[in-house]
């Protein structure tokens, strides 16, 4: 007897739920699509793991995570006092590090890419988004790249280590050049290099000019003094 795609059953209590047409799915297929809306509506889906970029595109594919692992510490500065004692003042909270353990086996293209793809990481200053389930680390940048593969795990597979550090932003000054009701002419504006020289080094004794001598004899005289030149001696 040929298979039936179809078969001529009635849709009736105590008769298994089978397939009857191709646009009429069964109640089980009904029921399980009803559940996995649910479930995805309430948080039960599948759970995340990946490496995304700031824009949210997923920038490392592996076969598995193996391991993750988080730090983050606290630093308390202190200051002696009398008798011994310190008195704290101050908690600063130090950039939180993670360390993933993944596996890459698929193709040699595949594997290629995949190790291609964490040098280019290593070496650029981009910033990255670590998911987990519970926890999604922001702003973490790669500082360290390693890999190793076991003949007991096959030829094969890769097992890649990377190690996420938190770049936190910090403040930058802004400045805004300040309006001038009269613009400056073209003859008014000075060049970088129209400083005076100056010099902070020893000054080797010179006798003074004529026009330097005159000046100094002018602004004694002025106020009663008497120069007094004596030649320099070489």
């Amino acid at each position: 007897m040929p298979f039936i795609e179809f078969p001529n059953v009635p849709n009736v209590a105590g008769v298994p739920a089978i397939l009857r047409s191709v646009t009429v799915p069964t109640p089980q297929a009904l029921e399980v699509g009803a559940l996995g809306a649910i479930t995805s509506l309430l948080g039960f889906g599948p759970p995340v793991w990946g490496v995304f970029d700031l824009s949210g595109n997923q920038v490392l594919v592996p076969d598995s995570f193996l391991a993750l692992d988080y730090k983050n510490d606290a630093r308390v500065s202190d200051y002696p006092q009398e008798q011994g004692a310190f008195a704290s003042y101050n908690k600063v909270q130090t950039p939180y590090d993670v360390r993933t353990r993944m596996t890459i086996g698929a193709d040699l293209a595949s594997r290629t890419a995949f190790l291609a793809q964490c040098d280019a990481m290593l070496k650029s200053t981009d910033t990255f988004n670590v998911v987990t389930p519970e926890v999604t680390y922001l702003n973490a940048t790669v500082e360290n790249f390693a890999y190793r593969r076991e003949t007991k795990n096959g030829a094969t597979l890769i097992t890649v280590d990377l190690w996420f550090l938190e770049v936190r932003a910090g403040a930058t000054a802004q400045f805004s050049a300040a309006a001038s009701s009269s613009p400056l002419a073209a003859n008014q504006v000075k060049a970088p290099n129209a400083a005076d020289p100056i010099s902070d080094g020893q000054v080797q004794a010179a006798d003074p000019t004529a026009a330097r001598a005159a000046a100094l004899q002018k602004i004694a005289t002025q106020n009663g003094l008497t120069v007094i030149t004596t030649p320099i001696t070489q």
